[in-house]
């Protein structure tokens, strides 16, 4: 039995052909970060295994985590098709503003990261 199945929507697998490498996505629906390797240090393998679930039924598993610049430890896959941040994680150790329907501003130490609302996803280039 899983411990625990990260479910994606179906809106991030479907504009998928619109981000890039650099950009994370801040997602309300996601309840584990999954950021490609490129974007963090410290890479090593993590305490828990969890299986990611698409609506889909496609599946992958995480057993890596790294450390995210000024946010916090997350999991880690060049299979995941976006870099996904949990709003979720994200809420439970920084201060998170909103300006409906604009961004989310993310404030990091003395900087304030923005994901800007496009096309019904609120991103930030990293």
């Amino acid at each position: 039995m899983l411990d625990k199945v990260a479910n994606m929507t179906k809106c991030i697998y479907t504009t998928m052909t619109n981000v890039n490498k650099n950009e994370v996505l801040l997602d309300s629906q996601a309840n584990i970060s999954i950021i490609q390797s490129e974007l963090l240090n410290n890479i090593r393998p993590a305490n828990k295994t969890y299986t990611v679930e698409s609506i889909y039924g496609n599946s992958f598993t995480v057993d890596t985590i790294g450390y995210l610049k000024g946010f916090f430890d997350v999991y880690t896959s060049n299979k995941s098709k976006a870099n996904i941040l949990s709003l979720s994680e994200v809420e439970s150790y920084i201060n998170v503003f909103y300006e409906p329907g604009k961004y989310i501003k993310v404030n990091i130490h003395d900087k304030d990261v923005y994901f800007n609302k496009i096309n019904g996803l609120y991103v930030a280039d990293f």
